[in-house]
């Protein structure tokens, strides 16, 4: 019979390690997130629409399952905010982006030094590498190992979702404020 203190222990989330200094406790609201977009990945990468390689989304394939759970969040909680999804998408795609490109050329690096990608000439490879990026276990490998990255993506999302439903939300108990004093007489629209 084994003592207590030989048991064998489980291994922690792979989100501990992304926490701060102090914070313990459940599942963040981040990890959940994380854990739903991975979730909802198909086992096999899906081809991308090739992105010039001077293009500043060019890992925006890779993003797109966070920004498809930031979107639903978002129009759960306002469904108006379908009418502005577009520009917050954009901006979204953008900061996404942007957190990830380093992260993300260093796992080209590493999948092409192993040999994981296929194609004839560069670009096929990195169309590869994107594919690969769309499939559930690599990019659940490739957050595991970066998990502050994870945690980076996740809250921008929750953190852009919580800010436009917030800002919806004032505007729309300010309409009839705002036209009848800023935008009186203005021919304007206010949807």
């Amino acid at each position: 019979m084994e003592r207590p203190e030989q048991a064998p222990r489980e291994a922690p989330a792979w989100w501990t390690a992304a926490r701060l200094p102090g914070e313990a406790g459940a599942r963040p609201a981040w990890a959940l997130l994380a854990d739903e977009v991975l979730a909802a990945l198909p086992a096999e990468g899906d081809w991308p629409a090739p992105a010039g390689a001077d293009d500043h989304l060019v890992f925006r394939h890779a993003v797109l399952p966070f920004l498809t759970a930031t979107r639903v969040l978002l129009v759960q909680r306002v469904p108006a905010a379908e009418r502005v999804w577009a520009g917050v998408e954009s901006w979204l795609a953008g900061q996404l982006t942007a957190l990830a490109a380093r992260t993300f050329v260093l796992e080209l690096h590493t999948a092409k030094k192993a040999g994981l990608l296929r194609g004839a000439t560069g670009r096929d490879r990195f169309v590869d590498f994107l594919r690969l990026l769309g499939s559930r276990g690599h990019l659940t490998g490739v957050l595991a190992r970066h998990p502050v990255l994870a945690r980076l993506l996740a809250q921008t999302c929750l953190r852009t979702a919580d800010a436009v439903a917030e800002l919806l939300t004032r505007f729309a108990a300010d309409r009839d404020a705002l036209r009848a004093g800023l935008l009186a007489g203005s021919a304007a629209e206010l949807a």
